[in-house]
């Protein structure tokens, strides 16, 4: 996997750096461990796996603290909510996740927000590979063939915070300050 991760960052050297932009996966993934894209409620999906490991490379300018977000459209197990550990480099980052409200046919989504310090932007090249990894094993998902999923996305969005604002420990250990949120959206709910 590192050698693909390197063969494609030498290859794609000519990649725009941006302040603001999204990978979105009805497009080509950048980024390795994740499934084919399916359809889902209108929305194109890929479930992260069959590892425990996924990663994305992100076209993020150097000199700026960043805000990446997405969704966890669809989640095969509620621990991977909790046990997702977020890295760059081997440096854990911290992020917030919020679990929304149940929509009748439609599972519940969780947002995720992660802090990017500018000190772990890529300097020497267009991408910054982002690492998300949960506790295994992973869930067989119901598909022909099936798969080992852990959580499905639609994609990454990303954006440059303004230079007078600085991430405030955005190195230190994970923070899980919406766990309440989820504690009481499961309790609601009876079940995931």
């Amino acid at each position: 996997q590192r050698l693909i991760n390197r063969r494609f960052q030498k290859q794609s050297t000519k990649q725009p750096v941006q302040t603001t932009g999204s990978l979105d996966f009805r497009g080509p993934v950048y980024g390795t461990g994740w499934h084919p894209r399916f359809e889902f409620h209108g929305q194109y999906l890929r479930w992260s796996g069959p590892g425990c490991q996924s990663t994305i490379f992100l076209p993020l300018q150097s000199g700026h603290d960043y805000r990446v977000e997405f969704v966890m459209r669809v989640v095969a197990n509620y621990k991977y909510i909790e046990s997702l550990r977020i890295k760059i480099n081997g440096i854990r980052l911290k992020h917030e996740f919020n679990v929304r409200p149940i929509e009748t046919g439609v599972p519940r989504a969780v947002d995720f927000v992660v802090e990017i310090p500018r000190q772990l932007v890529q300097t020497d090249g267009p991408w910054t590979e982002i690492e998300f990894t949960v506790d295994g094993p992973l869930t067989i998902a119901d598909s022909v063939p099936p798969s080992l999923v852990s959580f499905a996305t639609d994609g990454f969005r990303y954006t440059a915070l303004p230079q007078n604002q600085t991430l405030q420990n955005a190195l230190s250990p994970p923070h899980f300050s919406l766990q309440s949120n989820l504690d009481s959206a499961m309790s609601e709910a009876g079940s995931p």
